[in-house]
């Protein structure tokens, strides 16, 4: 990552978001990449634009950038391992 951006959101109210924020944030933690933390429950003008970059208009967090490139974030499930 050149400048790597996630977005995510303080104010959540499903625990689903909350785990999947943490997980990538440890993910990128784990492969020491340096990354800049996004809040979009700052405004909807975040949000939207978090949404117009990743071609979703119902995309939720965490969203991942390098620079203005979406790199999507990868669901996972706990449950099974993956």
């Amino acid at each position: 990552c050149n400048q790597c951006v996630m977005h995510s959101t303080k104010c959540t109210h499903t625990r689903k978001v909350k785990s999947q924020q943490a997980e990538v944030m440890r993910i990128l933690e784990s492969k020491s990449i340096k990354y800049e933390l996004i809040d979009i429950s700052v405004g909807g003008a975040v949000r939207d634009e978090m949404r117009s970059k990743s071609g979703n208009p119902t995309a939720i967090p965490p969203q991942i950038f390098n620079e203005d490139q979406y790199c999507g974030v990868r669901r996972t499930d706990s449950r099974r391992g993956i």
